[in-house]
């Protein structure tokens, strides 16, 4: 008879791991469904880890107390991870589009986490979300999506005043054309300044050649790497990276400003750097003019 306990998650496949009285550890690869199936080929490494990979079947009888069991409805609790995890997309990197729910629906993809919700036996219904939180997602979605529509019919407002301008610049009364060139104006000023993407966190890294900095979008700081003079990897003055920026539609619009911006930047600091080099070069002249012996 072969005893052991449960010892958590390890191994290429991340199975239930049991180890036995002499230390030895076991991968179980039912993965707690079934009943226990032990495979040699587990251990831990230097960091206490437990990995490798699954080699020989135990044939002893095993016998343990506590073995790691999945709960019967653990795709149930997966599926409202996911869709939870969708609503927290929508309203960040998501930029409020539907087409990246699990449904392509607001409504729908809250009817179905409510519905999940409530199937659960009470004892078994998940602490990590409630009823009141999933709501609280459908009213931040709805308005997301008002504001969508709002920015939309500005776009379309804004289309539409161009053509105006564009089929009254025959006209010859001023004050009409001057009116609708100022709406439109004002409306590009909108846009700009919702676009308007604050950077900070400078780092130079002046023995690769690259400047660290940090984005905030959507309340969200995103990591970036721009490149002042790595010729190996690329050209000079070069914004390289901004972490997960292909998801967020306005740092994508916003990238040749953005790379603008670090230029100056970089450019700012050089010039620094050359008025404090011959700030030092004047002090050390001077002091040699004391210091020397006049004759």
């Amino acid at each position: 008879m072969l005893n052991v306990k449960y010892a958590g998650f390890g191994g290429y496949m991340e199975f239930p791991c049991y180890e036995d009285e002499k230390g030895k550890i076991y991968f179980d690869v039912n993965n707690g469904a079934g009943g226990l199936n032990l495979y040699t080929g587990a251990y831990r490494n230097e960091e206490g880890e437990i990995v490798g990979e699954s080699d020989t079947k135990v044939t002893d009888d095993v016998e343990c107390e506590q073995p790691f069991v999945r709960h019967a409805r653990e795709n149930d609790y997966r599926m409202l991870g996911r869709l939870k995890s969708d609503c927290e997309y929508f309203l960040n990197f998501g930029a409020g589009r539907e087409d990246v729910l699990y449904y392509e629906n607001v409504e729908e993809q809250c009817n179905a986490m409510e519905k999940i919700w409530n199937s659960f036996e009470d004892n078994d219904k998940p602490e990590w979300i409630t009823p009141e939180q999933i709501q609280e997602y459908r009213d931040r979605m709805n308005q997301k999506l008002k504001e969508n529509g709002l920015s939309s019919y500005v776009e379309g407002l804004s289309d539409a005043l161009d053509e105006t301008n564009r089929m009254l610049s025959g006209i010859s009364e001023k004050n009409v054309m001057e009116s609708a060139t100022n709406v439109s104006e004002k409306i590009n000023e909108y846009k700009n300044e919702q676009m308007t993407l604050p950077l900070s966190n400078f780092e130079f890294d002046d023995e690769d050649g690259y400047l660290h900095f940090t984005v905030t979008a959507d309340d969200y700081e995103l990591e970036g790497l721009f490149r002042i003079h790595d010729p190996e990897n690329g050209s000079d003055m070069e914004l390289v990276s901004i972490d997960y920026g292909y998801l967020h539609p306005v740092i994508e619009q916003q990238w040749s400003s953005i790379e603008e911006m670090l230029k100056q930047v970089v450019m700012q600091r050089e010039m620094t750097d050359v008025k404090a080099d011959i700030e030092t070069e004047e002090t050390e002249s001077e002091y040699e003019e004391i210091s020397s012996p006049h004759l």
